[in-house]
């Protein structure tokens, strides 16, 4: 039976805003839903009350069955901690398919795109490559076309967290690199072009680079950028 087609994101349960949710009948006339919610630092991932409906998970007053809470470390733990809470209790409450984990971090990563308006700021692309090679002779790096600037955040939160864990951090002495959190803080903070190395991987935000002859975003390009390349 199929589930919520759509993430939903900025509905709140009580102080939380709902970062991604899914609800759904798994045996007839029974429904069952989780939700992964956060509040500046802290984060949750909650179990709705068993149901008859996909409207019928939270009560009259907004509270839900139970949750887990993650909120004794940075921000940044924090989240990766309510993450995989949330993907267990995808299969606690038997909601989860082959693409659950990939729209719950896509939902996760829009969410922190959104948090600093880059309202007013020029196009900007996203790459990441190995420290030590640079495009096109790294075989495992990637970049955007230009993007509108809160998008091309979106995408380098993507690229981040699919590379986290090949970075190589545990290898890394204390002091050698940014910290996991400090490196998602400067994304999350980032209002123009920005460069840091993580573990063994460079990231970037520039307004260089070149469109997407099909896309979808009206474009802005930096003053020193011509708008036709």
């Amino acid at each position: 039976m199929e589930g919520e087609p759509h993430v939903k994101t900025n509905q709140r349960a009580g102080e939380w805003t709902i970062v991604h949710q899914r609800r759904q009948e798994i045996r007839s006339g029974q429904f069952e839903g989780i939700f992964l919610g956060n509040d500046r630092d802290r984060w949750m991932a909650g179990r709705m009350y068993t149901g008859t409906s996909r409207r019928d998970g939270f009560s009259p007053t907004g509270e839900w069955w139970y949750s887990t809470y993650c909120d004794q470390k940075n921000a940044t733990e924090n989240m990766r901690e309510a993450r995989a809470a949330y993907l267990r209790l995808s299969h606690t409450a038997e909601v989860s398919d082959s693409l659950f984990e990939q729209r719950a971090g896509e939902a996760i990563d829009r969410h922190l795109a959104g948090l600093v308006s880059l309202d007013g700021v020029h196009d900007l692309s996203a790459g990441w490559h190995v420290t030590d090679y640079r495009p096109p002779l790294d075989p495992v790096g990637g970049n955007t076309y230009l993007l509108p600037a809160q998008e091309a955040k979106y995408e380098l939160l993507v690229y981040l967290r699919r590379t986290e864990s090949s970075a190589g951090l545990a290898m890394m002495p204390p002091g050698m690199t940014l910290t996991l959190h400090e490196a998602y803080q400067k994304v999350i903070r980032a209002t123009g072009p920005i460069t840091f190395e993580l573990g063994r991987y460079t990231y970037s935000l520039v307004h260089q680079g070149s469109y997407c002859d099909i896309g979808r975003f009206p474009r802005n390009p930096h003053p020193e950028r011509g708008a036709g390349r």
